[in-house]
């Protein structure tokens, strides 16, 4: 089983602050129906929230019909930002919950998100990536194609809070 602290699976973790600032966006999430995310930079002092995601949108035909969400990663205020990702400790977005799509929700990555994380570590991110499911209550921690730990929002609460 890969771990958090081992080998190639070493994860960078948020500070209790930050963890905190992360989590309140679940319950962004989960109101708006988009996903939300944001990223850190080394030394600075907060996180920078990213523009909200699209909302749902129908793709496929007949029984491969399915609905899609998407967040365009690093942009704000509708640009992307200059801050140059070899500089970022981590990044995260939260899949919301869809009460139309019982499946939506999950903490874990799609293989667009996957595709994502191979691109910008192309270009020197060689932080922590996160994904938190608005319906499983779990934060997955990934790498590339494949998930490191997935861990419960309230564990890390209990965690962050003692």
């Amino acid at each position: 089983m890969p771990d958090l602290a081992n080998g190639k699976d070493v994860a960078i973790l948020p500070t209790n602050e930050e963890f905190r600032t992360i989590i309140e966006t679940i319950d962004e999430a989960n109101r708006k129906g988009v996903e939300v995310g944001g990223h850190k930079l080394w030394g600075a002092d907060n996180v920078v929230r990213w523009d909200d995601g699209t909302q749902p949108e129908l793709r496929g035909h007949g029984q491969s019909e399915h609905m899609v969400r998407s967040i365009n990663l690093f942009q704000k205020d509708n640009e992307r930002t200059s801050d140059p990702v070899c500089w970022m400790k981590f990044y995260w977005h939260v899949h919301p919950l869809d009460k139309y799509n019982i499946y939506a929700g999950s903490d874990s990555p799609s293989t667009g998100d996957k595709k994502k994380d191979n691109k910008v570590r192309e270009y020197g991110y060689s932080g922590t990536t996160m994904v938190i499911g608005g319906r499983t209550n779990h934060m997955s921690f990934y790498f590339k194609w494949h998930v490191v730990k997935s861990v419960s929002i309230a564990s890390i609460l209990d965690l962050i809070n003692r």
